[in-house]
């Protein structure tokens, strides 16, 4: 069959490719003719706040004095300016995509997810896009893969007089696997078929031809977790006193963390390599505690309920839960 998968794989975020990449990888292997499609954002529908931009006080409290040099803030903003590079130039490539966006959405199979598809609550970001709900697609067939609703809630649908959007869109969808409890719950009342339960993409392809040896010096404990998530100063003295404790160093990889005795910029491959070869992990992502998972790391998994940059318990605590 000809299959598209829309997803947020233009994300710059290796979670987000490596979900995308698994998918197409494990879609082709059955023999499939796979390729993405993108999406528009669209506007937002969600009355409330759940992400909110840091204040010049948040960010003063939150880091320690020393860190806020001149000279901190240019390797930042370099940092940044070199993952997009390595996204644009080295990463998008292996899905097929190039800088044109293709809204096609014509074939014979959508796949929609994984990822938070069903969040429509991200008014920072994307806000309500119809297209992940079913809406306006042009594709034979269309099923949810692995989707998630993030932080998005089932009182947030109501509250936002979304219910019958939703009800309307999935009535579009052969088939609705989901990822976690939460987005099971919005779906199952809004839906006409049940859910079902799947694993995320990731878990479903192991990358062993795609990981390169380490080239980076071992005894480190990896920190994978977003930039403004992991700044709180007492989370910083635990982590440096264990790592000392141990004689390790700090590494981050993908997020710029300050405080980490290196900030490093690497290809998803070459990222899964750093969680092979490390010594703990800890993170606050969904992909980052798979990534851990599968490798058999010692590992930590940070859980934020009511936090500023939005809360990852409903897709990251059932994922614990689920797998113990």
């Amino acid at each position: 069959m000809r299959v598209k998968i829309l997803s947020m794989q233009r994300v710059v975020n290796c979670g987000s490719f490596t979900q995308a990449y698994a998918l197409k990888r494990v879609l082709e292997k059955l023999g499939n003719e796979v390729s993405f499609c993108d999406f528009k954002p669209g506007q937002p529908r969600h009355l409330g706040q759940k992400v909110k931009k840091a204040t010049s006080f948040d960010k003063l409290l939150r880091l320690p004095k020393k860190l806020l040099s001149r000279s901190q803030r240019m390797k930042k903003r370099q940092f940044h300016r070199d993952l997009a590079q390595c996204f644009e130039w080295r990463v998008w490539p292996l899905l097929g995509m190039d800088g044109t966006m293709n809204y096609d959405s014509s074939c014979d199979l959508m796949v929609i997810g994984s990822d938070e598809v069903f969040n429509y609550t991200q008014n920072h970001v994307f806000g309500y896009v119809p297209a992940f709900f079913g809406h306006g697609l042009q594709a034979k067939s269309i099923i949810s893969y692995a989707a998630s609703a993030g932080y998005a809630s089932l009182n947030d649908v109501e509250a936002d007089g979304m219910g019958g959007e939703l009800e309307s869109g999935f009535k579009n969808f052969n088939a609705l696997g989901v990822r976690d409890q939460n987005t099971y719950e919005i779906v199952q009342r809004y839906a006409s078929k049940p859910p079902t339960y799947v694993v995320d993409p990731t878990f479903l392809y192991d990358f062993d031809t795609e990981v390169p040896s380490s080239t980076h010096t071992p005894d480190y404990v990896l920190v994978y977790a977003y930039g403004g998530r992991l700044d709180a100063p007492r989370d910083i003295k635990k982590i440096m006193a264990f790592a000392a404790s141990k004689g390790l160093t700090v590494v981050s990889a993908d997020f710029y963390h300050e405080w980490c005795d290196e900030n490093i910029v690497v290809t998803p491959f070459e990222l899964l390599a750093l969680f092979r070869q490390a010594s703990y992990v800890i993170t606050d992502t969904f992909h980052g505690t798979i990534f851990s998972i599968k490798n058999r790391k010692p590992f930590v998994s940070l859980l934020r309920g009511d936090h500023r940059m939005g809360s990852n318990t409903n897709k990251l605590g059932f994922l614990l839960l689920q797998v113990g």
